[in-house]
């Protein structure tokens, strides 16, 4: 027997519950609480074996044990026993040959087929060697007549047929719904790099292919302006250089005093009057013998022109 226990129980805050004090309680509705002492199953499953314990009070009682006998007659007939060399005399695997019955044997008889011939291509069959054979009648009446064969022996067309051990199977291993997540998100961050790298690498591609065609067009160019040097004038080659190159011609700053075609003109426009003022409070500026004849020339000229 099994003492008696009472589960505790949550309160219900829902439903009223009796408060009692310990002066109201009736002493004989209390439960006995003392455990008896048990005995475990081992202990009463000894005391049912009463044969055993007899032959324990006894001792009186024999436990029948064979007798073993050696005829060492039959050993003499062996020789000296030899420990072996190796344990291991063979360490290629067996050879899966496919083992003829009468059926096949009437089939190479009634086909006129070599049985050399039948081995060699059946050994092929599911390999490459069999794909580089050469097409033939033979071969087609072999691979036909093993194809339905296996499907007679096994119920399918596979040419292991004699596999041993197992079934190739593939169990598969317990999964767990976290570990399920984790490949999943690794995955899609895999592809995502993958794919960026992919990315960069067209462009990268596009990039290098452009730079090629701008290296060929400038070896064009400079094969152009290597002609143009032997074949134009210096000022039309000038010109053809900046169309080339895109470079415009650097203007210099044209003088307040060119612009002038009269004293009045000078006197009613304030900018030329600055110009003047700063060309005459700057003493820095040096001007060639050239520039100075160009200019006392175009002075004279503007003054036959326009005498003041």
């Amino acid at each position: 027997m099994f003492s008696k226990r009472i589960r505790n129980k949550k309160l219900e805050t829902n439903r009223q519950l009796m408060v009692y004090y310990t002066d109201e309680l009736d002493q004989s509705l209390l439960l006995d609480y003392v455990h008896t002492n048990l005995k475990t199953g081992v202990e009463q499953d000894e005391e049912k074996e009463i044969h055993l314990k007899k032959l324990l009070e006894s001792g009186k009682g024999d436990i029948v044990i064979p007798k073993i006998t050696v005829n060492t007659d039959i050993v003499k007939n062996y020789g000296e026993y030899r420990p072996p060399e190796k344990y291991i005399k063979h360490g290629r695997d067996v050879p899966n040959e496919y083992v003829l019955q009468e059926e096949d044997y009437k089939f190479l008889e009634d086909e006129k087929i070599e049985l050399s011939d039948f081995k060699r291509i059946t050994k092929m069959i599911g390999t490459k060697e069999y794909e580089k054979l050469e097409n033939s009648s033979v071969k087609e009446k072999i691979t036909n007549y093993y194809s339905k064969r296996m499907v007679k022996l096994i119920g399918n067309d596979d040419y292991d047929a004699y596999l041993c051990f197992r079934k190739r199977t593939n169990v598969p291993g317990r999964k767990n719904r976290r570990s399920e997540a984790s490949t999943l998100e690794k995955l899609k961050r895999a592809y995502l790099e993958f794919t960026y790298l992919d990315k960069l690498l067209s462009l990268k591609e596009e990039q290098q292919k452009l730079n090629e065609e701008i290296l060929s067009i400038n070896y064009e160019i400079f094969g152009i302006t290597d002609v143009l040097k032997t074949s134009c004038c210096p000022s039309r080659r000038k010109k053809i250089y900046r169309k080339l190159y895109r470079k415009e011609k650097i203007k210099k700053p044209v003088p307040f005093y060119k612009t002038c075609s009269s004293f009045s003109d000078l006197l009613a426009d304030r900018k030329k009057i600055y110009d003047l003022k700063k060309t005459l409070l700057n003493p820095k500026r040096i001007l060639s013998e050239k520039e100075i004849e160009n200019e006392s020339r175009i002075m004279s000229r503007i003054n036959k022109k326009n005498p003041f």
